[in-house]
């Protein structure tokens, strides 16, 4: 072999080193999927708790449903709870943020469930975890999505 075709061959390998490097690190450099859903269903958890621990009628949202579920004259108000809930819960008057969601009160007592607010209409989106209040006469769950 001449010393150029050796020199020619030594400058293939090098490349081909060169190529199977750049494939390796562009497979190993890929975006992960799972962290950014991790990191969207954590801002879902966060949206949810921070429309449920804003106050509402002197007390937290998520207290103030259940005290007016549970008693219609609930004082906290000084207007009909329910409508006044409902309004202050529609987006708009969300004084978190102004994104597109979907939150659902439903009320289990034994084997019987009451949905007593759906607010919003998406049915896809980042789901949060769903939140469970227990109280004395039953169980209050608050499901949340960020419509996309």
């Amino acid at each position: 072999m001449k010393k150029g075709q050796l020199e020619m061959v030594g400058l293939v390998i090098i490349v081909i080193l060169l190529l199977v490097g750049l494939v390796i690190y562009a497979v190993l450099n890929k975006p992960n999927d799972t962290e950014s859903k991790k990191e969207e269903s954590i801002r879902a958890n966060n949206m949810r708790n921070s429309i449920l621990l804003t106050s509402l009628c002197n007390t937290q949202t998520k207290y103030a449903i259940q005290k007016c579920n549970e008693d219609s004259s609930f004082a906290g108000c000084n207007t009909d709870c329910k409508a006044y809930i409902t309004q202050m819960l529609k987006k708009g008057n969300n004084p978190v943020s102004d994104e597109l969601y979907n939150l659902k009160v439903t009320f289990e007592s034994g084997s019987e469930t009451k949905t007593l607010y759906s607010i919003g209409s998406c049915k896809k989106g980042i789901t949060s975890t769903t939140d469970s209040v227990p109280s004395s006469v039953g169980n209050y769950r608050y499901s949340f999505i960020l419509c996309d």
